[in-house]
């Protein structure tokens, strides 16, 4: 009888199943919306090429500081005054996947964080988030520094470009159609003196769309009209 010896190489996990669970809706609709928009693994890939090259250039900058601290013997065969070589990218240690980042950039939405302590454990204890890592052949879950810093690593016209794609898939099957919008809201504490948080967010609301309509005689372009037929405030505490 064949024995089956179960290792992190050969089977990482028992069950490489997603838990039924919110987290797993949305990192399906997020791959989801990647197989609309393959654009944005390209828009991922061309940040961390420039991110790549900046922090390269940042170490031929240290590294040239480094040897003019010494006077040259004229021994290295090179002149001095000479032009900056052209700095491209080489062959170095493998980077995180263009998915593993876009995945990352999810997880940072949907937990506000990739490195506060409650979020780092969350992303660490969750089996969907490591089956999502295995299914899609992301490798073994990256360090908390490494996804932060690929994260920050892509730039705000990338994360833009996800945002305002998400909203158009949302559209397009008809999930909302943003005519109304919802404001919740909690109260600091019951039966008190002060006002009801359900009535000052849609005052502060109405009162920053008219001051922003005086910004252009600062030199700022004032804020774009919008509206919305319908607002509903919440207030937890009723």
């Amino acid at each position: 009888m064949e024995t089956t010896h179960f290792s992190p190489e050969n089977n990482p996990l028992l069950f490489p199943v997603e838990v039924d669970v919110t987290l797993r809706d949305v990192l399906n609709n997020a791959f989801e919306l990647l197989g609309r928009e393959p654009v944005i693994l390209e828009m991922i890939r061309e940040d961390l090429d420039a991110w790549g090259l900046r922090k390269k250039r940042m170490r031929l900058a240290d590294a040239a500081w480094t040897r003019n601290l010494t006077l040259p013997l004229g021994l290295d065969g090179v002149e001095p005054g000479g032009s900056a070589p052209e700095v491209v990218l080489g062959t170095g240690r493998p980077r995180m996947p263009e998915r593993a980042v876009y995945l990352c950039i999810m997880l940072r939405g949907y937990l506000n964080s990739l490195t506060d302590r409650e979020a780092c454990e969350r992303i660490r204890d969750s089996i969907t988030v490591q089956c999502f890592f295995r299914t899609h052949g992301l490798g073994s879950l990256p360090a908390r520094s490494t996804m932060h810093e690929n994260v920050q690593a892509v730039s705000d016209r990338t994360r833009q470009h996800i945002f305002l794609r998400h909203l158009v898939m949302v559209g397009e099957e008809g999930l909302d159609d943003f005519s109304s919008v919802t404001l919740d809201s909690t109260a600091v504490k019951a039966n008190s003196c002060w006002p009801t948080d359900s009535g000052l967010v849609k005052d502060i609301l109405h009162r920053a769309y008219r001051n922003s309509q005086s910004l252009r005689q600062y030199g700022v372009p004032n804020l774009m009209p919008w509206c919305s037929r319908r607002s509903v405030v919440y207030n937890l505490a009723g």
